[in-house]
């Protein structure tokens, strides 16, 4: 039966190729728009769940001021005190422009820097291509680079070994080199200064000389959770023994390293930072082109009901049942949006830096054809053949046929 169905569906189609064809662009530059859209909000809702450990890393927070800096000590405290943590990193972005030089030449990052301490690259997915020692850093004085910066500044070079200057006064020397973090990650910078040197503690707070008590090296404390263990516990923990965490910490928050995008309400954190009411605002925009390409195959579809009143009358006086009928609509309607589908995906393909500079982003086209995103695609575009085709169906297949054959058509 749904072999039949199709055939005739095909053969309504060939018969009337304006119909399909205006029908099928319709659709076609509808999903082309509604699956950047897509792509968009995928990379969006995916940053930093490229880490395999990111449903077990949180960062801590001190809800009493709305903050993400820690004092550095915590992290020691941490460790020390409460067993459900399996390891902990301090970090702090440096998100404006630094300087570095290798010889005379010089280089301007305008993606700015990190300083993080040894047990970063442990915690989070950090792809190592090549390294002096088993560790990353070697020591205080290392510094890890980025694929891409090693390659503007030492071109086809080994730069392991090769000293470089920060600010023109800082010397360090290169010690690894990793791959680019990715589009999707929240961390953005490609030069990473070892935190255990003084010199690169970017936000530094210090009130009264060497009081201990007051002098404060902030920085933003991430902490990777045991398996099993819950985040909400540890924090309740926290907040039961206050006093280990003072002066540092008034009272203790966290946010999962997932939400750290989209969902950080802490004014002063150094990560990216995107926007999910703007998200929420495309999905509808996505989601209201489509509807209009479904009430506009709605519209044609009921507009030609002269002929199709006839046929669908001729179906009924041979014995076809209703709901022959209105799965014959269906599957029209179905193979109209598969056809459109292909159609806007290869527009999609065509237009994709058009719509990467539309969207100030960069797009992986292949992520759509990933499981589970291709399964959903697939429902999604049956979904949508079943909706354009089930109204049609339904009104045209109560047409009386006997009404029909003699030159007027009522709903039975």
């Amino acid at each position: 039966m749904i072999w039949y169905y199709i055939k005739s569906a095909l053969r309504n189609m060939r018969n009337n190729p304006k119909f399909t064809l205006i029908n099928v662009a319709g659709f076609a530059f509808a999903i082309s728009v509604s699956l950047a859209i897509a792509l968009f909000l995928l990379k969006e809702y995916s940053y930093d769940r490229y880490n395999k450990n990111y449903r077990q890393i949180i960062r801590l927070t001190d809800t009493q001021k709305n903050s993400s800096e820690i004092d550095y000590r915590v992290k020691n405290i941490l460790l020390q005190h409460f067993p459900d943590i399996k390891n902990a990193c301090y970090v702090d972005c440096y998100n404006n422009p630094i300087e570095i030089k290798y010889g005379q030449e010089g280089l301007y990052l305008h993606t700015g820097a990190m300083s993080v301490d040894p047990q970063f690259f442990d915690m989070f997915s950090v792809p190592v291509l090549t390294q002096q020692t088993s560790t990353p850093f070697q020591d205080k004085n290392s510094v890890v680079i980025t694929e891409s910066t090693a390659k503007k500044l030492f071109g086809n070079e080994n730069p392991l070994g090769k000293e470089v200057d920060v600010y023109d006064i800082y010397p360090v020397t290169v010690s690894a080199v990793i791959k680019d973090f990715p589009a999707n990650s929240s961390f953005s910078a490609n030069f990473i200064l070892n935190a255990q040197n003084d010199n690169f503690k970017f936000s530094q707070t210090m009130t009264d000389g060497n009081d201990l008590s007051t002098y404060r090296w902030p920085f933003e404390i991430y902490v990777q959770l045991k398996k099993n263990e819950k985040p909400e516990q540890l924090i309740a923990k926290l907040n039961m023994h206050k006093e280990l965490l003072k002066p540092y910490v008034e009272k203790a928050g966290f946010l999962p390293l997932k939400d750290i995008y989209l969902h950080d309400p802490t004014t002063d954190a150094s990560n990216l930072k995107g926007n999910a009411k703007l998200l929420k605002l495309f999905a509808a925009i996505g989601l209201i082109i489509l509807v209009l390409a479904v009430i506009n195959y709605i519209n044609l579809t009921v507009a030609q009901q002269s002929r199709r009143n006839k046929e669908s009358g001729i179906r009924k006086t041979i014995g076809a049942s209703r709901k022959h009928i209105i799965g014959q609509f269906v599957a029209e309607s179905t193979l109209i949006s598969f056809s459109a589908f292909l159609i806007g995906a290869l527009l999609l393909r065509l237009m994709l830096p058009a719509y990467e500079i539309a969207f100030n982003t960069s797009f992986d086209f292949d992520t759509l054809y990933h499981f589970p995103n291709s399964v959903v695609l697939l429902w999604a575009i049956l979904l949508l053949g079943f909706i354009s085709g089930i109204g049609p169906g339904i009104v045209l297949s109560g047409i009386n046929p006997v009404k029909i054959l003699s030159g007027t058509t009522l709903i039975s």
